[in-house]
């Protein structure tokens, strides 16, 4: 039997870690609600990405099974509080005539951009190791993630976007 994450022969009980991951997943996509009353919602995105950032990289990045469990498993769950958060404020602020094509738009940019992160992530795992990869991954994902809602909240306080509102 191959052990591609654990040393040696140490069992890795998966079933339950997903059973914990999806079961987190649902609770922060219900968490996602309350986050949604606040009326920084751009401040909002960048501290769940930021805490996304941090639990991955110390998951990655742990000795200790259990801690690297809970830290995904946080991970997880502000993950799923997010996505939730980004694509209520997709469908809130993206009307007018163009709203099909553009929240299609978005759909394929993500998904694109999460075919080339996972490529360059296999690659990096590859390379270095699982913890290096992720470590990258993390704080460069976050970095571009700051920079979008930078641009996304000064468009939107300038009021300067056609996407946000126009016709």
């Amino acid at each position: 039997m191959a052990a591609f994450f654990q040393q040696g022969s140490e069992v890795v009980e998966t079933g339950w870690i997903l059973v914990g991951v999806n079961l987190l997943g649902i609770l922060g996509a219900y968490i996602a609600g309350f986050l949604l009353k606040t009326k920084k919602r751009i401040v909002l995105l960048t501290i769940l990405s930021f805490i996304n950032s941090i639990t991955i990289i110390f998951s990655a990045n742990s000795n200790i099974k259990v801690v690297a469990i809970i830290l995904f498993w946080i991970h997880v769950l502000f993950t799923s509080s997010d996505e939730v958060v980004r694509y209520t404020i997709l469908h809130e602020r993206v009307i007018g005539k163009q709203r099909t094509t553009l929240v299609s738009l978005n759909n394929t940019l993500n998904a694109g951009a999460t075919l080339v992160a996972l490529m360059i992530n296999g690659w990096l795992s590859d390379s270095f190791s699982i913890g290096v990869s992720w470590t990258i991954m993390a704080v460069t994902g976050f970095i571009l993630t700051a920079i979008g809602y930078s641009v996304v909240n000064f468009k939107i306080s300038n009021k300067k976007s056609d996407v946000y509102g126009g016709e």
